[in-house]
Parts: structure tokens; C-alpha cells; sequence
């Protein structure tokens, strides 16, 4: 229940969207941006990481132990023993007891000592390759952001295109209905008159029954197609949801634009062809990383702490002290030999570095061919919708007059229906070509990478 809460919350059921709405309720619903917005935050903090190597760490650390140990009792009094926690810091001294049974005494001592310590690694000739890998990560992201939004415009655009012409089939078998709902009661009206015969008539219901199923048909494809519009949304199938139609209307016979200008287009802003030539360029700066590994790195550390002492000897008060020590360490590191651990690690890197090559000529492949298909197909769709507006237009005339002729007797009912078939099979091609016209121009859009938004999409309008 809490989902469709949710999603019915951002829905208001009594406005009418139309398409820039609808994309903008997709942009809020539709899991996919939301996560690409995640990495490309993640890819951003990374650089973060990246740059923060050339900073210097300060950590808090402490050291601390128990002990009991037995050292041999001297033979002379009043002596004395010193602990120390390092043979190179100071310790605590206290007094033994004198001899007595045993040879031996039991000393306790503990020690405890709390530092600050500062690395600074200042020599590393692998993090600017790093940070450079980083950044063009991040661009990738980015880009693949991009990209996510881009295919929500175009799935949304073609869900909402892909509506209007089921609306407009379902109006095309509705008035199909009733023109042969009209041809059915002429025929009854001329067996009233003796003119027709009852076969004439039998024929004219049977043609209603077959024109009220179509529109079941039709009416049944709409609702399919307003489902999987809502699934697109990324909003509850149940929502009820007054969506805009976009009426068919006269379009243009060609493209303003020429294929090449689409695929400069493509080349130049698609955004998965952009997100692999970033990576390709991260891929090939984590090999200047990988070499790195081979030249020696420096580092400085410093530390400053006091360290708390005590001990005593069994029977005996505790002796504490006190003693502060700072230092300061230089470090060289070269690896020589690691039995090809470095190698193998860099030549994976080359082979990335070659893999993401092999992306980007793909890609431009792919794009070249994409948007080569759909300009051909936007103007395929183009001559289809010129040559169905013409049939339409002859089938309305054809069966006007058919019409009118078997009113007065002229023309048989079978001429009649068929005459009212033509033209209802004519529009529904006209419809169903304007559409796919749309959807095609909108696929050559998304294809060169410029579907933005809703004013990228193609509506021919002057």
C-alpha cells in the first residue's frame, strides 16, 4: 500500500497531461535517473578520494600492555631495577625487596602510551594518473545521467504517441460503427419498400455485429496501450490518468535536416558515445597508474605523545613515570621484485585501456547505423502517411457516392459495405501512419543524441 500512496501523491487526477507533463512526472517516479544521479554522486566524491592522497593523515593511536614477570633477587640490599617499555625510551625504577627464601620476585608493570601521528606521503608518482582517472570518471557518469534522462523523454514520447493513435483507431472503428450502422438501416428501410431482400438485410446486421467488434478491439488495444504508458510513468497500473491526444494533421513529405547533420550530431553530443570516450580516457590514465608502481614512493611521519610507566615488585607501592617523546621518520619505498604481481596488474590495465577502445569505435558504429536507419524509415513513414492521406481521401469520395447511389437503388450492398470497408481500413492506415511517422522522427532525435526534452521532440508543425 505505502508505493501507491506514494506515486498517488504525485498525481493529480483531475489535470490533463500532456506530453512535457507527463515527462516531468516520469523524471519523478522512474527509478532509472534516480540512480544514475547516485553514480555520478559517487563518481564526484571518488574524485574527492583521488585528490585527498595528496593531503596529509592524522591519526590518534595508543599502546598499552600488562605484564608480570620474575626477575632473580640480587644478593646485596637496596637495590634497584628499571622496566622500559622500548630499549629506546626511558622507563620507571623502583626498589626490590632483599633476599629471602626465594631467588626470585614477581614484578607487575604496565605501561600505556598515547600518540598523535602525521603521514604525509610527498613523492607518489602515480596520483596525478589517480585524479585524472577519476575526473573522466566522473564525466562518464555524468554523461550516463544524461543518457537515463534521454531514453525517459523517448520511452515516454513514444508510450504517449503510441496512445493518441490507439485513440484515434478506436475513433476510426466507432465511426466506421456508425456508417455501417447507417448502410444497415438503409437496407431495412428498402425491404420496407420491397427493394432490398431479407439477405440484403441479414448482411447489413451481420456487418454491424463485425464493426461493434472491431471496436471492442480497438477500445481493448487503448486501454493495453494507457497501461503500459502508466508502467513507463513508473506509477500505479490503477491510477486513473487524463492524458492530452495529439491529433493527426497534415506533415511534411522530408526532413528539413540531412543525414549528415544527424550524425555529426550523434558523434559529437550522444551521450553514450561521450560516456565511452570518457572512460576510454580513464581507462588509458589507470595505466599511467599501474607503471607508477614500478618508480619508489616517499613519505614523512611525525609523532608526538607521553607515555604513562609503572611497575612494582610484589608487596611494594606502585612507581609511575611520566615521559613525552617526539619523533620524526622519513620513509623510501621501491619495490624491486614481487614475482610479477605489478606486471600482471599493468597489462590488465592496458587491456581495459584496449577494451574501452573497442567500446568507442562500437559505439560509432552503432550510432552510424542507428541514426541511418531512422532518417530512412522517417522518410519511409512520411511517403506512407502522403500515400494513405491520398487513399483516405479517395475512399471518403468512393464511398460517399456508393452511398448515395444504393439510396436511389443504383448500387448493390455489397458494393456499399465494401465501399465503407475501404474507406474505415484507409483511415486507420492514415492514422497508423502518422503516428509511426512520429515515433520514427523521435527515434531519429534520441538516436543523434538531442532528445533532451520535450521541445526536442518532433512535431512538424511550421
Amino acid at each position: 500500500s505505502l508505493p501507491v500512496q506514494t506515486e498517488a501523491a504525485t498525481v493529480d487526477a483531475e489535470r490533463v497531461y500532456r506530453l512535457p507533463d507527463l515527462i516531468d512526472a516520469a523524471e519523478s517516479t522512474n527509478p532509472d535517473t534516480r540512480i544514475e544521479w547516485e553514480k555520478a554522486r559517487q563518481a564526484a566524491l571518488a574524485v574527492g578520494l583521488a585528490r585527498a592522497e595528496y593531503l596529509p593523515t592524522i591519526s590518534a593511536l595508543a599502546l598499552g600492555g600488562y605484564r608480570r614477570s620474575w626477575f632473580q633477587v640480587p644478593t646485596f640490599g637496596n637495590s634497584s631495577l628499571t622496566v622500559s617499555p622500548s630499549e629506546f625510551l626511558p622507563g620507571v625504577s623502583f626498589p626490590l625487596p632483599a633476599a629471602s627464601g626465594s631467588k626470585h620476585v614477581a614484578v607487575d608493570w604496565f605501561d600505556l602510551l598515547p600518540f598523535l601521528a602525521i603521514r604525509w606521503q610527498f613523492l607518489d608518482f602515480g596520483r596525478g594518473a589517480g585524479v585524472e582517472a577519476a575526473e573522466h570518471a566522473s564525466v562518464a557518469a555524468n554523461v550516463s545521467f544524461t543518457a537515463a534522462h534521454q531514453k525517459v523523454v523517448f520511452e515516454v514520447t513514444r508510450a504517449y504517441l503510441r496512445l493518441s493513435a490507439a485513440r484515434a483507431q478506436t475513433a476510426v472503428a466507432r465511426d466506421a460503427l456508425q456508417r455501417t450502422r447507417g448502410i444497415a438501416k438503409a437496407a431495412e428501410a428498402r425491404r420496407e419498400r420491397g427493394l432490398a431482400t431479407t439477405v440484403e438485410v441479414v448482411e447489413g446486421r451481420r456487418e454491424v455485429a463485425q464493426g461493434e467488434y472491431g471496436l471492442a478491439q480497438a477500445q481493448a488495444a487503448e486501454v493495453a496501450v494507457y497501461t503500459a504508458l502508466l508502467a513507463t510513468l513508473g506509477v500505479d497500473p490503477l491510477t486513473k490518468l487524463k492524458v492530452a491526444t495529439t491529433l493527426s494533421r497534415d506533415l511534411p513529405e522530408r526532413l528539413d535536416g540531412s543525414v549528415d547533420s544527424y550524425l555529426r550530431a550523434a558523434l559529437r553530443t550522444r551521450p553514450d558515445l561521450q560516456a565511452a570516450l570518457a572512460m576510454r580516457s580513464s581507462a588509458q590514465a589507470m595505466v599511467g597508474k599501474s607503471q607508477a608502481t614500478f618508480l619508489p614512493r616517499m613519505s614523512v611521519t611525525g609523532t608526538a605523545g607521553a607515555g604513562w610507566l609503572g611497575a612494582k615488585s610484589v608487596g611494594e607501592p606502585w612507581a609511575t613515570a611520566t615521559v613525552p617523546n617526539v619523533a620524526a621518520l622519513m620513509s623510501f619505498e621501491w619495490t624491486l621484485f614481487d614475482f610479477g604481481v605489478r606486471q600482471a596488474q599493468t597489462e590488465i590495465a592496458r587491456s581495459r585501456s584496449n577494451e574501452a577502445e573497442q567500446v568507442v569505435e562500437k559505439l560509432q558504429r552503432q550510432a552510424t547505423q542507428e541514426v541511418v536507419a531512422a532518417y530512412d524509415e522517417v522518410h519511409a513513414n512520411l511517403a506512407r502517411f502522403k500515400a494513405a492521406s491520398s487513399l483516405e481521401l479517395s475512399a471518403a469520395v468512393a464511398e460517399d457516392a456508393v452511398t448515395k447511389s444504393y439510396a436511389n437503388g443504383l448500387s448493390t450492398l455489397t458494393d456499399t459495405l465494401s465501399a465503407q470497408k475501404a474507406r474505415s481500413l484507409a483511415s486507420a492506415g492514415k492514422e497508423q501512419a502518422f503516428s509511426e511517422a512520429l515515433i520514427s522522427a523521435t527515434v531519429l532525435v534520441f538516436a543523434s543524441g538531442q532528445l533532451g526534452s520535450a521541445d526536442a521532440v518532433p512535431d512538424f508543425r511550421k
